[in-house]
């Protein structure tokens, strides 16, 4: 039997264990109360200014990073599930590194040298950033979780993906000046390049999917997807714990056993690769597919039949399955792809609206009401809707313009309204219930922006988000737009009630439209 005093010590360990975790999870509810109050004292507004430049919102607010980050070009934006906090990812410091000898200038030295920086904004202080955190590269995306775990998500043009853990204490990480005040700048809790030679990827990442743990769920963890441009798809499962406890065996398998290089000292997150999915093939064939006059694909070159090699462009879960993926190409391919090697989806492939050419699958959305119909945006400007069970579309919609789609977003809060972003940065706005099925808004966001898809940082580039939050007022909906890129700050934008504000029984009469195609 164990002596008085080794079970005494168990004791306080367990409940110094059960009290930490009773801490970390009520500092999240109170900080969301916190939030709650702030937005209800402003009217639902919170830090946004009176007006918005934007036709489509009537309020707006500028996510400006402070010096010494500022200058930084933001490349990509997400909303939280509930829209409380947004996070950006920002490019590379073009400025002079800080030459001093103190642990603040190191840590400057640090994030200013190779690295991009990653800001959390929460909605009712945007005026400064809740969390700065310093990236390992150039990051391409980025997503954030709120369940089971705050983690923030970036994957960068080397191919890595990193987790921050957001509850980490901030006493635990190097502490910098911004616009005046002191503020950790955290490193990544987990980093995908610790892992063996062949695991993770191997080109940049250009899309993330998060699929949160919901009801009867395989498992109570996070999900990430991740897709590079090489058309490698990695679905990794965010697992919590010490070090200790969650390391394999080297002399078992080393390749698994030598992934845990990859956690930061102290971190308790860490990714564990669970499937590995190949969906471009090697090389893309340029004769043209039988009865067809052409391929419009934009991979020209190479001898013979064939070029070079199809890159992958978008990646988009299935709300109702999440072990399905839909994946774009730049060959003009639309793919339906399995994590599980036994898995075949059918179809396997959706065709393009005309069967005369192939122009590149740039952005994918899924309907948040209809979960079996998604959206496809394509290079020749087409937008078409999906059914997951025919391989023809079930839709055309016309182009609004003649640049390509390059970004695609459902209304959370609108079931037939959705937005298309084009490479003029363009926003049109959609309502499937208004005849003519052509854009009910159209705004331009920056004048002199471009848009490179599946570049990495090369060219300037327009995001949008799409976020909503029913805490603003009781017994409303409230629903923002994020904008990045264009080379100027971060913008949010409060829509119209027009646009946010649901019609009678919406989701229903797109029900009966989807029916009737």
């Amino acid at each position: 039997d164990a002596s008085a005093p080794g079970r005494t010590a168990a004791a306080l360990t367990a409940n110094k264990a059960r009290l930490s975790r009773f801490l970390t999870s009520a500092s999240a509810v109170v900080e969301a109360l916190c939030a709650e109050n702030a937005l209800a004292s402003a009217g639902g507004a919170g830090g946004f200014g009176p007006k918005s430049e934007l036709p489509l919102a009537t309020r707006s607010a500028r996510l400006a990073l402070l010096d010494p980050f500022s200058g930084r070009s933001p490349l990509d934006v997400s909303f939280s599930r509930d829209a409380s906090e947004t996070l950006v990812a920002y490019g590379l410091d073009g400025s002079a590194a800080p030459q001093g000898k103190k642990k603040e200038d190191q840590a400057l030295r640090r994030a200013c040298q190779g690295g991009g920086l990653l800001a959390v904004w929460v909605m009712h202080q945007p005026s400064v950033p809740w969390h700065v955190l310093r990236a390992l590269g150039l990051p391409t995306c980025c997503a954030l979780a709120t369940v089971p775990c705050r983690v923030a998500v970036a994957g960068t043009a080397d191919g890595s993906v990193q987790i921050w853990d957001l509850r980490e204490p901030a006493t635990r990480h190097e502490r910098v000046r911004v616009g005046g005040s002191r503020m950790a700048l955290r490193s990544p809790t987990f980093c995908s390049d610790g892992g063996g030679v062949g695991r993770g990827h191997l080109a940049p990442v250009v899309a993330l999917s998060l699929s949160e743990p919901q009801a009867a769920a395989e498992t109570a963890d996070l999900i990430i997807s991740s897709l590079d441009g090489a058309g490698r798809l990695v679905v990794w499962q965010v697992m919590e714990g010490d070090l200790s406890l969650l390391s394999v065996d080297e002399s078992a398998d080393a390749d698994a056993g030598g992934f845990g290089y990859g956690q930061a000292v102290g971190g308790r997150l860490r990714l564990v690769q669970t499937s590995v999915v190949q969906t471009c093939g090697p090389a893309l064939s340029l004769a043209p597919a039988k009865g067809a006059r052409g391929v419009a694909s934009g991979r020209g070159g190479g001898a013979g039949d064939e070029g070079l090699p199809e890159r992958a462009l978008c990646l988009a879960a299935l709300p109702s399955d999440p072990s399905k993926f839909l994946v774009g190409t730049d060959g003009g391919r639309l793919l339906q792809v399995s994590r599980y090697a036994n898995g075949a989806p059918q179809p396997s492939g959706f065709e393009p609206p005309s069967a005369a050419s192939r122009p590149a699958v740039t952005c994918l959305a899924f309907s948040p009401t209809q979960h079996d119909f998604f959206l496809a945006g394509r290079a020749d400007a087409s937008v078409c809707l999906y059914d997951l069970g025919e391989r023809r579309p079930l839709l055309w919609l016309e182009p609004p313009s003649m640049v390509p789609a390059a970004q695609l977003a459902w209304s959370p809060t609108r079931p037939c309204v959705f937005f298309l972003l084009d490479g003029d940065a363009t926003l049109h706005a959609f309502d499937l219930l208004k005849p003519g099925r052509t854009p009910a808004h159209s705004a331009p966001l920056y004048s002199h922006a471009s848009y490179g898809f599946g570049t990495a940082g090369g060219e300037v580039r327009v995001r949008i988000a799409i976020g909503a939050s029913s805490r603003a007022r009781r017994g409303e909906v409230a629903c923002y737009l994020g904008v990045a890129g264009g080379g100027g700050d971060v913008s949010l934008h409060l829509l119209q009630d027009s646009i946010a504000k649901p019609e009678p029984n919406e989701a229903f009469r797109l029900h009966k439209l989807l029916e009737a195609l």
